[in-house]
């Protein structure tokens, strides 16, 4: 929960309570063609929706699964950008996997014609002559992380506060109960 919040040990949260309209449908996007590969994808998704009480669009929803993580973006959401899911019958679609688009992509690091202002010639103040500027050509480069996805830790991601820790040691944590043991890295 504090990964998906983006909250780190020791913030202070605001929290509102508002109405959700009933969800109707789904349109998910899951990370890895894994899921979709298997045999009973749709009851797994239903099982683990079964977590949540409501889905937002951007959100992303990890099921484990046979000792296996996947990882599933809502993509689109009706009636609302965000609804409850909780005794309603949503309809769900899938669109293709993030993985599953083998295509390189291209990105065109040469400037276009508006954005070429100085058209002119140079002059170094040091009197030696200028080099000519090379002639633009697009070239061809392949974006490497393709699947960023399968970098990020399974079950969230661990930050360290000293503040928190410090008042952890000193006991000034309302909830904590006994002594703290230092961890050993």
């Amino acid at each position: 929960m504090m990964q998906q919040l983006g909250l780190k040990e020791g913030d202070v949260v605001r929290v509102t309570s508002v109405s959700l309209p009933k969800g109707t449908f789904v349109k998910l996007k899951p990370c890895s063609k894994d899921f979709m590969e298997l045999s009973n994808h749709r009851a797994v998704l239903e099982t683990a929706l079964r977590n949540y009480a409501t889905l937002t669009i951007d959100d992303n929803i990890v099921i484990h699964y046979l000792g296996k993580t996947y990882e599933i973006k809502i993509v689109d959401l009706k009636p609302a950008f965000a609804c409850t899911i909780i005794e309603t019958d949503v309809e769900v679609e899938f669109e293709e996997p993030l993985d599953s688009v083998e295509e390189i992509q291209y990105v065109d690091d040469s400037p276009s014609i508006e954005e070429i202002k100085f058209i002119g010639k140079g002059q170094r103040t040091d009197g030696k002559a200028c080099k000519n500027l090379k002639k633009n050509k697009i070239k061809p480069r392949v974006v490497e992380n393709l699947e960023p996805w399968k970098d990020k830790l399974v079950g969230g991601i661990r930050t360290k506060c000293d503040e928190y820790e410090k008042l952890l040691k000193e006991g000034r944590i309302p909830g904590i109960i006994g002594k703290f043991r230092e961890r050993k890295a």
